[in-house]
């Protein structure tokens, strides 16, 4: 089946390279489902009791609700209690998907226009009695779209001996609008974020109830999900809700979490409820809680969305919170894909039908970089690699992820045991829908398809692809277990400091690499 790609907005320097080229995003391909089996398996929440699904190796309880609908005047206010409910309730199914205009994972599913949506998902092995560690995984989607059930961690749980609880949250505008209007006691603008830590308080009551252990949660989050990860690391609510941080491809540009200041946020704010008609702000909470979520998605379709800074949840800007040390003291395992941004330039050119050339190239770092532009093209000359897209795929990865990657390495390594991978493996058993016209190689969220359950490539992975697969789930859940990663058949993996030693995970056997910053011209980039 062909595959389409999730994206996540880049800064706006970077996107002034790519706005001339359409830059444009589509989806992946799910996981196959497993047959349930006809067992089932009653576990008793604090909100009353579920009945999962025994699919033999692994059970799967979805569509619990951890806090209530945020609908009609629950719309864009802090996550209030469920409700408790009689009787056992049917955890067969997922709920749905929070609002989104996009769907992202599962072609041919319609886009979303529930409020309704916050549910999780608990994946266990079965027969395991010892308390499990619990990793809580964040799903990402540039804050716009994505869901809980796009991902099947069967191999996580089973492989690893962990609880997994994927979760829902709600998105765009829904839940990152800040207004103040809307602002109740300093939440505006990140609704999102607190969305997460509700259900970390759900998992901190109900680990138990699912043979998982309420002081070992892993919170471990993928993009939008990594940076959220990052995010809940400096956030006061989030403190003691979870142990240790997984962090894959989150950290971008300067070294810190996606937010907006909170000026920008509250002008995006007024521009968005000006454009429903909502600019009177005397009435403009009523006036936005009435429109219909259809309207709220054409409203928000040109925008980019990220936690708002400002209020109890976010008080502190990223970049000030880790300099200073304000953060919370848990073992930290972060990384990113090797070729991270060629799936942009891919989405933005071959996707489209066009191939990018070397003046196109040239132009785009230009109009983007302006006053240092000569310095970055003589570092990425257009002829630099075969193709042009492969230089601005390079340029991108460096830039952003990589160096922005190596800063966060620096600024939290001294205070907290931190452990750094790269994913190379360039040759991830994908298809995509249109033949690139350059190597992609690792690009970004490949390494979630040997982690996660979002594609499960059976019979068409190499067996060194299996292996890796095999050692990068040990790795993960070794952390999750302990807060030191390891895996069988894998080298030591160490821990970060000076000389930048990151693990670079590949299917010929992993390796421990110090040339990651000289790799990525790091330095340079420093500079500017």
């Amino acid at each position: 089946m062909p595959l389409n790609v999730c994206i996540r907005p880049l800064p706006r320097a970077v996107l002034t390279v790519l706005t001339a080229l359409a830059l444009t995003a589509t989806a992946l391909t799910p996981s196959a489902a497993a047959a349930p089996r006809p067992g089932r398996t009653v576990v008793h929440t604090d909100k009353g009791a579920v009945r999962g699904v025994d699919h033999g190796e692994v059970i799967e309880y979805s569509g619990i609700p951890y806090a209530a609908p945020p609908v009609g005047d629950l719309r864009w206010r802090p996550p209030r209690p469920a409700d408790r409910w009689r009787g056992v309730r049917d955890a067969g199914t997922a709920g749905p998907d929070c609002a989104q205009s996009t769907v992202y994972f599962r072609p041919g599913k319609p886009a979303s226009e529930a409020e309704d949506c916050l549910y999780l998902n608990v994946w266990r092995p079965a027969g395991v009695r010892r308390p499990l560690p619990v990793m809580v995984w964040i799903h990402g989607g540039s804050y716009a779209f994505g869901a809980g059930a796009d991902f099947a961690p069967r191999d996580m749980a089973v492989q690893g001996g962990a609880a997994i609880v994927t979760i829902n949250y709600r998105l765009g505008a829904l839940g990152f609008l800040a207004h103040e209007a809307l602002d109740s006691g300093g939440s505006s603008g990140a609704y999102g974020i607190q969305d997460q830590q509700a259900a970390l308080r759900w998992v901190r009551r109900n680990a138990r109830a699912f043979g998982g252990d309420p002081g070992n949660v892993t919170i471990a989050g993928w993009s939008a999900g990594g940076a959220s990860v990052c995010t809940h690391m400096i956030s006061p609510p989030a403190r003691g809700l979870f142990h240790r941080a997984i962090s894959q491809s989150g950290v971008y540009g300067a070294g810190a979490c996606e937010t907006r200041p909170a000026d920008a946020a509250a002008g995006q704010g007024r521009a968005f409820a000006q454009a429903l008609g909502c600019a009177d702000t005397t009435d403009a909470a009523a006036c936005l809680r009435a429109k219909p979520v259809a309207a709220l998605a054409r409203a928000q379709a040109s925008q980019t969305w990220s936690p708002a800074l400002g209020g109890r949840t976010l008080p502190l800007d990223p970049a000030t919170a880790f300099r200073s040390g304000r953060f919370a003291r848990v073992p930290v395992l972060t990384g990113t894909t090797a070729n991270e941004s060629a799936i942009y330039v891919y989405e933005a050119t071959d996707a489209i039908g066009q191939r990018l050339t070397a003046e196109d190239y040239e132009a785009g770092v230009r109009g983007a970089f302006g006053a240092p532009a000569d310095a970055v093209l003589g570092r990425y000359p257009s002829g630099a690699r075969p193709h042009p897209a492969s230089t601005l795929s390079a340029l991108l990865t460096d830039q952003g992820f990589a160096c922005g990657q190596r800063r966060w390495n620096r600024a939290i390594a001294p205070r907290v045991p931190t452990y750094v991978y790269e994913f190379a493996d360039p040759g991830v058993p994908v298809e995509l829908i249109v033949r690139p016209s350059f190597p992609l190689g690792a690009f970004h969220q490949t390494d979630l398809f040997y982690l996660w359950g979002v594609f499960n490539p059976a019979g068409r992975r190499t067996p060194a692809q299996d292996r890796l697969a095999a050692r990068m789930i040990g790795y993960w859940s070794a952390f999750a277990r302990t807060g030191s990663p390891g895996a069988q058949g894998g080298p030591r993996f160490p821990r970060y400091k000076a000389g930048d030693p990151v693990l670079r995970l590949h299917p010929n056997g992993d390796t421990v690499d110090t040339a990651f910053g000289t790799a990525h011209q790091c330095d340079f980039w420093d500079t500017l």
